[in-house]
């Protein structure tokens, strides 16, 4: 490797200062804006986020993105069973009450030793 790549490389990370990082990172209403702002990964900010929040920095949290998750209520799931059911065999209805066949296998054979 020639000595001008590895004073590009060495350029190009940027070492940000705990004052201005706290700044952006509070003045941001996302990771995304704080990684923007500083040139800076997103997944660099979030651990730099916590690593100074474990240390006593008391940082704003900022609210989780959804990532195409809703709350999804009985109906939803009702609508998956119909397509599940229009698409091949469904399997036999479980619920969460009951202990499948392995937990109870399994219970049965630590009272053995007793």
């Amino acid at each position: 490797m020639s000595e001008e790549a590895n004073t590009t490389s060495v350029q190009q990370k940027r070492q940000i200062p705990d004052r201005e990082f706290v700044i952006a990172w509070q003045s941001a209403e996302n990771a995304d804006q704080v990684s923007e702002a500083l040139g800076l990964k997103r997944s660099s900010v979030v651990q730099r986020a916590c690593n100074l929040r474990k240390k006593g920095v008391r940082l704003k949290v900022f609210p989780k993105p959804a990532f195409g998750r809703m709350p999804r209520d009985e109906a939803y799931y009702a609508d998956l069973n119909d397509l599940a059911g229009e698409h091949g065999d469904l399997s036999e209805e479980v619920t969460a009450e009951e202990p499948s066949e392995e937990e109870t296998t399994d219970s049965d054979d630590e009272n053995s030793d007793l």
